[in-house]
This record gives structure tokens, C-alpha cells and sequence, in this order.
């Protein structure tokens, strides 16, 4: 017979595990996807190998992937609460009075204890839905973080790269702008100009000096903060690119909506509505009744052969069900409590995807007026250097001075400023459409 009960247990608890097992979901097929594929447009490759730097030394994602772990086994424990508990209990009591005034004895036994709440409900479901919903919204919070992380390096070296370039333009001014002058000069001492020639003259060299400084201080404002981003030490070194990469026109399509619903900040915000939505249905299944079913497999000791004919060995089957008829208004709380939880992540959802459609229309709205003003100074640059080989003949051909051919070189120097400045603004809108659209763009 203790064969019998033995075998009969380990089915019972067999059947309660299989029964009650939930479907398992692959965790890492929720990992966000390669956060910087977009950067290849630029065709950079020391730019790549930045993004990768940065997305290796940063400690704000090190901390998020914390978080996830939390969430992971929050729903590892969800789950658990959904099998079976097997449990083992060893026993030692003193018996009294079992065989008239005076007995005593002392007893020993083990026990093996299976208890399942059944989720009859869905109550335990739904605590699980929600913990991944918890976890799957953690996991977009990473990609978007890992996103920023992304287009702030990649802005940053840009802005690094345009001051090193706007370094060698100003320090060009600078030189031109004494040339001015010492021709100013000369021309002063011959009486041919005033002294307010001179006094203008200087003037203009010590605006380009000052701008000359300027934006060496912007370049390593820039440099250091890339290297923070990198998290380099401040005082090493960073290789740049040379020069800054070619920008490709875009075509958003019709898909930009599409696109955008599926940007990783706005996942997130739908996953933690999902979560308090679960949770308020948990809520409100609180009043309803649990039931349990449990099981034992016992062995004890041969004083209580008194109490059974099995050789000291008994098994025991039974159902439990319990439920609440006076919480002093508990449940009602929770129930009220996940109401508005589900309430706020709701009104949250709705005012992030609000704003990720104004950031849409607005991001692609200022790509194409950066093109189109591109194309201005790219027309105002050629007219100024055909100014300058005008001016360049004329001098040549004696009808002109220095001082107009230096003037025209001025013009271009200018203009190749503001181009520059325009193109690394144009490359940072772009870096921030890819990101507003999920990292995804069309180029034409």
C-alpha cells in the first residue's frame, strides 16, 4: 500500500505541474534591435566605431539593463505563481494520553506537500500579462534610451568636426583681414584714405580675432563633451573625420505615421497603459472566491500506528475555497487605486502620441526648409567666388585695387561659413528625423 500511495502522489503532483504550466516567452526576442543602423547612411566609418564606444561606456544604460533583470524576474515570480507548490516538512511532537493516564511518546514524521491555487479567474494570468507588459516597457525605454545615446553622439561629433573646420576658415579671415590692414595703412600714409579707413580696418580684424577664439573655445567645448560621451578621459586624444559626410535628399512617403508609431518611447508608454489595464481587470477580480487543491504524501514514525493501518504511511487529498466577505473596504481601495493608474497611463499614451505626431511634422518640415536653404547659400557661395575672379582680372588688368580683391575674398570666406554651419545643422535635423521616425528614413 505505501507503494500504491507513492506512485499516486507523484502522478497527482505531476498532473498539477503539467496542467498548470504557462506558455514560456523568449525575453531576449524583445532586445532592442541595432539602435545606430541609421548611422551607416553617413557612410563614416570612424563615426561607427564612436557610436559603439559610447554605447559600450555608458552607465545610464548599464542601469537600465539593471532594471530589465528586475523586470525578468519579476515575471519569472508571475509565473511561478501560476504552478504549484511541492514542499517538504519534517515533523517531531510529543504524544500524551493516547493509551490511558501517563503515556507519553515521542513521534517523528516527514511529509511531502503539494499545494495549487487554481487560477480559475485569470487573476494569475493577468499579473503575468502585466509584468511583461512592465518588462517589454523597460526594454523600449533601453532602445529609446540607446537611441539618444545614438544621435547625441553623433551630433556632437558633427558640431566637433564643423568648429575644427570653422577654426581653419576664421583663422583664414583673421589673415585676410590683416592684409586689409596693412594696405589700409599704406594707403593712409600715401593720403589716399582717412584715418577712419585705418580705425574701420582694425576694427574688422580684432571682430575676426574675437570670432577666431570663439570658436576654438566652441571646438573643444565640443571635443570634450565628445569625450565624455565616449567615456574617455578628458585629457587623451580623439581622432575626426576630415571633413563632414554628403547628405542624401529624403522621401518621407506615406509611411512617416507608420513609421513613428512604432518609436520606442511611444512603445513604452502603450506598454505600461497595457500593464494598469491588466492590472485594474486583476483588481477587479479580487472579491471573487480562490480555490486551492492540495495533496500530501506522509511517513510516520511507529508510535502513531494507532492512527493508521498503512504502515505508518498515509497520503491525504482536498479542496480549499475561500473568499472574502468583509475587507473593511480593501479591495474597493485597489480597485479604485488601478483605476487611476490606468487612467494616468492612458492620458500619458495619448499626449505621447500626440506629441510624436507634431514632432513628425514638424521634424520633416524643418529637413526640407534646411534643404532649401542650403541651396540659397550654395547659389550666394558660387556668386561670390565668380565676384572674386572677376575682381581677380580686374586687379590684374590694373582697373582695381587690392583692397576690393581682398573685399571679395571676405564674401566667400563668409559665405563658406554660413554654408558650413548650415550643413552641420542640416546633418543634426537628419540624425533627429531618424530617431523621430523610429530610426528609419527613406533616401532617395
Amino acid at each position: 500500500m505505501q507503494k500504491a500511495v507513492r506512485k499516486h502522489i507523484i502522478v497527482v503532483v505531476f498532473s498539477i505541474f503539467l496542467c498548470s504550466a504557462p506558455g514560456i516567452v523568449n525575453a531576449e526576442a524583445l532586445s532592442p534591435k541595432d539602435p545606430y543602423s541609421w548611422v551607416r547612411y553617413f557612410n563614416d566609418p570612424l563615426l561607427e566605431a564612436a557610436v559603439q564606444e559610447a554605447l559600450n561606456n555608458n552607465y545610464d544604460l548599464q542601469k537600465a539593463l539593471a532594471r530589465i533583470e528586475a523586470a525578468k524576474a519579476a515575471v519569472a515570480r508571475a509565473q511561478a505563481g501560476l504552478k504549484p507548490t511541492l514542499n517538504l516538512r519534517a515533523r517531531a511532537l510529543e504524544l500524551v494520553g493516547l493509551e490511558g493516564p501517563g503515556y507519553s511518546a515521542f513521534a517523528k514524521g516527514v511529509s511531502v506537500i503539494a499545494d495549487w491555487d487554481i487560477d480559475i479567474w485569470g487573476e494569475g494570468r493577468l499579473e503575468l500579462d502585466a509584468q511583461k507588459a512592465r518588462r517589454n516597457a523597460l526594454y523600449a525605454d533601453l532602445a529609446f534610451a540607446r537611441q539618444s545615446i545614438v544621435v547625441e553622439t553623433v551630433k556632437v561629433w558633427f558640431l566637433a568636426i564643423e568648429t575644427g573646420r570653422q577654426m581653419d576658415l576664421a583663422e583664414k579671415s583673421v589673415e585676410t583681414y590683416r592684409n586689409v590692414v596693412t594696405i589700409v595703412e599704406v594707403k593712409y600714409k600715401a593720403g589716399a584714405v582717412p584715418k577712419q579707413d585705418v580705425n574701420l580696418a582694425n576694427a574688422d580684424l580684432a571682430r575676426a580675432e574675437e570670432a577666431y577664439l570663439q570658436v576654438q573655445g566652441a571646438n573643444k567645448e565640443a571635443t570634450q563633451t565628445l569625450k565624455l560621451l565616449l567615456g574617455r578621459d578628458p585629457g587623451g586624444e580623439i581622432t575626426l573625420s576630415e571633413n563632414l559626410p554628403d547628405i542624401l535628399p529624403y522621401s518621407s512617403g506615406n509611411d512617416s505615421p507608420q513609421l513613428a508609431a512604432e518609436r520606442q518611447d511611444l512603445l513604452a508608454a502603450r506598454y505600461r497603459h497595457d500593464a494598469t489595464s491588466l492590472n485594474l481587470e486583476q483588481a477587479k477580480k479580487k472579491n471573487y472566491p480562490n480555490i486551492q487543491i492540495n495533496s500530501s504524501a506522509n511517513k510516520l514514525s511507529k508510535e502513531l500506528n494507532i492512527l493508521t493501518d498503512s504502515n505508518n504511511a498515509f497520503a491525504t487529498f482536498g479542496a480549499s475555497a475561500e473568499m472574502p466577505l468583509m475587507d473593511g473596504g480593501r479591495n474597493k481601495a485597489d480597485t479604485l487605486a488601478a483605476k487611476a493608474e490606468e487612467k494616468e497611463a492612458r492620458i500619458g499614451y495619448q499626449k505621447k502620441s500626440l506629441e510624436v505626431r507634431h514632432e513628425v511634422q514638424e521634424a520633416l518640415a524643418n529637413d526640407e526648409l534646411l534643404q532649401k536653404r542650403k541651396e540659397f547659400l550654395e547659389a550666394a557661395l558660387a556668386e561670390s567666388a565668380q565676384d572674386l575672379g572677376l575682381a581677380q582680372k580686374q586687379y590684374e588688368a590694373g582697373t582695381i585695387d587690392a583692397i576690393k580683391v581682398i573685399y571679395s575674398m571676405l564674401r566667400v570666406e563668409e559665405a563658406e561659413i554660413k554654408l558650413l554651419h548650415l550643413k552641420t545643422a542640416q546633418l543634426m535635423q537628419r540624425a533627429d528625423l531618424y530617431v523621430i521616425l523610429g530610426g528609419v528614413l527613406h533616401e532617395k
